[in-house]
């Protein structure tokens, strides 16, 4: 309850500031969210207790002890690090210096929270005529309310979807030098490399040139749907550091050792993957200003074929989503500014035709996904976090 009435707040309060204060203010609601994370105290079971573990670990050691992996055979966690995500590893040194556990989950929030509004930012300045105020705030309430608030407390799965989605954008949308680019997404691999699929898209849209989308599309959801076939693939490169990380991922992930599956969360998660294709295709089809955003949603595309494909494995197809609640921003702007009115309730096409149709179902998908969201926030999926922050703030009151 505490998590959901702060995104509440928080989101809400956006559609009363002025779009010249918009940059602040989404950078104050960053800290302020994440800041919640300072009162938290996570349970033994979940991954944010380990990796405060880690930091006490890397606290004893100076970063060249760390990184060159000479106490690997003393701490397996910091191994793992070390051989599958050395940025992270750097970040986590880095951050144990300051001597307080919970500012390396409040500075990864404020990190991902801004990367993510910052591609709203860009697609507001890419868009040649104004925007409605409320519209911005709209889209900076739906990355709010879609946004994993818990899945930040994973540390590096949610940040290096929202630093490659960033990336992506200034890519494929601002044509940015490619040189940085291709640097910026090695580092982003080496946060968390479930980032290498989303690289290995980037580099499949530029076989469109060659092979259709249609067919990069059918080839994607076929590789994924036969993901048995390709860990052994995988398995003859694991003397990589990076690939052997990955054949662990995806064996805890894809092969029984995830989550109980949960039909629920996972039926939810692919009705607003539904709706993510849907109103990419739609924009991509009906609104001429997506030109610049041709690549851009290629990727989104292809990715959704992943997750489509990976669907039995409930770990990887859940975790998929977040990166389409970062990428579709650009496209729910352009929803709102070409069809929806100067009111959030207002259509500006006739609705008695098959066209009309279309946008009336997609208006009702984007507040049918963000009620379902809201829902999991309230209904104690996120719930837990909540006797959690209790107890942080009465530890913090008592000291």
């Amino acid at each position: 309850m505490i998590v959901w009435c702060s995104v509440v707040f928080w989101g809400c309060f956006a559609f009363v500031v002025p779009r010249k204060y918009m940059r602040m203010y989404m950078i104050l609601a960053s800290i302020g969210l994440s800041s919640l994370y300072f009162f938290y105290q996570p349970p033994v079971n979940y991954d944010l207790y380990h990796h405060y573990e880690v930091l006490h670990i890397l606290r004893r050691y100076d970063l060249w002890t760390v990184m060159s992996g000479a106490i690997n055979k003393y701490y397996e966690s910091v191994e793992t690090f070390q051989q599958g995500a050395p940025v992270y590893l750097l970040y986590a040194w880095l951050i144990s210096r300051l001597k307080i556990d919970q500012l390396l989950t409040i500075i990864t929030g404020i990190i991902t929270y801004i990367s993510v509004a910052s591609i709203i930012l860009m697609a507001v300045d890419d868009l040649d005529e104004d925007i409605a105020d409320w519209k911005v705030s709209f889209c900076f309430f739906f990355l709010l309310v879609m946004l994993d608030f818990r899945g930040i407390s994973g540390m590096r799965n949610t940040t290096a979807y929202a630093l490659f989605a960033y990336v992506l954008y200034k890519d494929l949308v601002r044509n940015a030098n490619k040189l940085l680019c291709i640097i910026a997404y090695l580092v982003i691999a080496n946060i968390h490399n479930s980032t290498i699929i989303l690289i290995i898209i980037r580099l499949m849209i530029e076989l469109n040139r060659f092979i259709p989308k249609l067919v990069l599309m059918i080839i994607t959801l076929a590789a994924f749907s036969s993901i048995n076939l390709i860990f052994p693939v995988l398995i003859r490169y694991a003397g990589i550091p990076m690939v052997q990380a990955l054949i662990v991922k995806m064996n805890a992930y894809g092969f029984g050792g995830g989550t109980k599956y949960i039909f629920f969360r996972a039926a939810v998660r692919f009705t607003q993957m539904v709706f993510c294709m849907l109103l990419c295709l739609y924009c991509k089809r009906r609104i001429p200003q997506t030109k610049r955003f041709q690549k851009y949603g290629d990727v989104i595309l292809l990715f959704v074929m992943c997750a489509f494909g990976s669907i039995r494995q409930y770990d990887i197809f859940v975790r998929s989503m977040i990166f389409l609640y970062f990428a579709i921003l650009p496209f729910l702007l352009l929803f709102l500014k070409y069809i929806v009115a100067e009111t959030p309730f207002e259509l500006m096409v006739p609705t008695s035709s098959m066209v009309g149709f279309s946008e009336v179902a997609l208006y009702f998908m984007i507040y049918g996904a963000m009620a379902l969201s809201l829902y999991m926030y309230y209904d104690g999926y996120y719930g837990p976090m909540d006797p959690g922050m209790i107890l942080g703030i009465k530890r913090l009151l008592l000291n």
